[in-house]
This record gives C-alpha cells, structure tokens and sequence, in this order.
C-alpha cells in the first residue's frame, strides 16, 4: 500500500537526517564549543567550516611519498623500470584519477 511505502520513507528520513544522528551531532556541538564558541562559527560559511573540521578534499602526494609507501614486490625492486613508471604516473596523475585510483586499490572484496 502506498502510504505505507510514505510512512516508511518518512520514517528513514527522520531516522537518517534526525533522529538517528542526534546524540552524533550533540556529541559533536559539545566537543566544539570546549574548542570555539560555538558563535564564532557564524563567521565561517559551511564550505570553511567542513575544509576546517574534514580537511581538504584533495589529494596530495609527492615522488618520495610515494616511494615511502608503494613499495615494490615480487620480483621488483626501486630501481626497476615499471616500479619507477607507476610512481612517475601516479605523481602527475590529477586530484580526480588520484581519489579513482585510491578506490580501485582499497577496495575489498567479501566472498
């Protein structure tokens, strides 16, 4: 029945969006405001506010991150031509192929 199918997205919205969020965002407001009044934020718009508190959403990395954490296996090593090209690659990759290429490698896969 259709109102049931209304009640209960409803009840998804005021559980995902309201409810189920409340004491998350209680948590959250209090630990701010022993940081900030938490009037002081009036100041801020909302995209300030999220780059402050999450952070930049980009992602940075230089050739020597790299080498420190992509590490060579098998049967290459440093110096080896593919292991030094994949570093040369993802280093000039752009912010958009960096958050792809982080997606494709972190993904886990449940049997």
């Amino acid at each position: 029945h259709i109102g049931n199918v209304e009640g209960y997205l409803a009840a998804v919205i005021r559980f995902w969006f309201a409810d189920g969020v409340a004491a998350q965002i209680a948590g959250f407001r209090e630990g701010l405001s022993e940081v900030m009044p938490l009037a002081a934020l009036k100041a801020f718009s909302a995209n300030e506010i999220t780059e402050l508190v999450c952070g930049r959403d980009t992602i940075e990395w230089t050739p020597e991150e790299l080498r420190r954490c992509v590490l060579p296996g098998f049967q290459y090593t440093a110096d080896s031509p593919p292991y030094m090209w994949l570093l040369e690659v993802l280093a000039e990759l752009p912010d958009s192929e960096r958050h792809a290429f982080l997606e494709f490698v972190a993904v886990i896969i449940n049997p």
